[in-house]
């Protein structure tokens, strides 16, 4: 994923669950480690969505399980 893009995503999430950027590490997992709720899963999927210009569901933003995942598939969906 083109670094900026990636610099993005992570200043949305940051936003997104009220932490520093820094804690975004690729191992960071949403469930576990975030407690993401379903709102927060819908504020990603907006945020992938503007992003990207590509349509996401809930349900593809809901399996990934870690940052690293999320940025990977978002990687793959707007490629460089």
């Amino acid at each position: 994923m083109a670094q900026v893009l990636e610099t993005k995503v992570l200043a949305e999430l940051a936003k997104i669950f009220d932490r520093d950027v820094t804690e975004f590490t690729p191992e960071l997992r949403f469930k576990e480690d975030l407690v993401t709720s379903s709102m927060q899963k819908l504020m990603i999927v907006a945020v992938i969505e503007e992003l990207t210009g590509q349509q996401v569901t809930y349900g593809q933003m809901h399996r990934r399980k870690t940052v690293g995942e999320l940025l990977d598939w978002i990687g793959e969906l707007h490629p460089a």
